[in-house]
């Protein structure tokens, strides 16, 4: 049985086909919403429903694309968006749509423009400039992506538990998996220079910002929780006790790769270099 046909109702089951089936990242759906609604705000203007789609409104769609000045590379993204939202249109709700008349033009490929090596190493020295949280986890974040060529998101979204080794050839080499598009994985290797950084910023800004984000977060829990009362209703029972701190590490990373460390669960901790200022590093 072929549900009735709603556009905002198939533009919403369609992005969730995207994030669960197709498991695209958030950057990626936010592109796909972005291009439909461009497209949405074209039909509304001609009084067109989805349904009512033919060939010449798909060309008239192009042109006022154009007509905005787009890149000829943001029309077809946008162009593959709307003709991946069509097929599933037509295949969910058994609709005839000209798909097959959306086509990609050919764009002009150029190598990419790579920094030289002084200008990286000037980049690097210029963050050593600011507040020592700030110059830290900068460089810590610029090595990290100058060693391992990952993109920022999958910088900023590294676990302890990605850094690892592996023996080549009686050489033992140090490495960190990173998170791509679509959850895909890969191993890269990691230099010493980062390393280093990495390990810095672990030793000397995490912890006392760690500690001061789960105390605030500690203060507000008790705050919002009403306190346990002793059955005869005298003094209140404090609602968290006092742990036993955790025995610290001199260097987090080098602890993890070499020997199991228990100051530092791998499991949970994770690296967040963005959030240093803000005081909200993920524990």
């Amino acid at each position: 049985m072929v549900t009735k046909f709603d556009t905002e109702v198939a533009r919403s089951t369609f992005i969730d086909h995207l994030r669960i089936e197709r498991g695209l990242s958030e950057n990626s759906l936010l592109s796909y919403e972005r291009d439909l609604r461009y497209f949405g705000q074209f039909l509304q203007d001609r009084g067109v429903q989805v349904s009512e789609i033919v060939a010449p409104t798909l060309s008239d769609f192009e042109v006022w694309l154009k007509d905005r000045s787009l890149a000829i590379s943001s029309i077809n993204r946008t162009n593959s968006a709307v003709k991946s939202f069509l097929i599933y249109c037509a295949r969910e709700y058994d609709l005839n749509l000209p798909t097959g008349e959306i086509t990609s033009h050919k764009v002009a490929r150029k190598l990419p423009k790579a920094l030289t090596i002084e200008e990286v190493t000037s980049l690097i020295e210029s963050a050593k400039m600011l507040s020592e949280a700030t110059s830290l986890r900068d460089v810590a974040l610029l090595e990290l992506l100058y060693s391992t060529g990952g993109r920022v998101s999958e910088i900023i979204g590294i676990n302890l538990s990605d850094l690892a080794k592996v023996e080549s050839d009686n050489e033992v080499i140090q490495t960190i998996k990173l998170r791509g598009k679509g959850s895909k994985e890969r191993i890269v290797p990691i230099g010493s220079f980062a390393l280093t950084a990495l390990d810095n910023y672990l030793v000397r800004v995490r912890p006392p910002l760690a500690a001061k984000s789960a105390k605030t977060e500690s203060s507000h829990a008790d705050e919002t929780k009403p306190p346990i009362q002793e059955p005869n209703g005298a003094n209140n029972i404090p609602a968290m006790e006092k742990t036993k701190p955790a025995r610290k590490s001199t260097s987090p990373v080098r602890s993890l790769i070499a020997a199991p460390n228990p100051a530092v669960n791998p499991t949970t901790a994770r690296l967040n270099p963005i959030a240093v200022l803000t005081g909200t590093p993920k524990p």
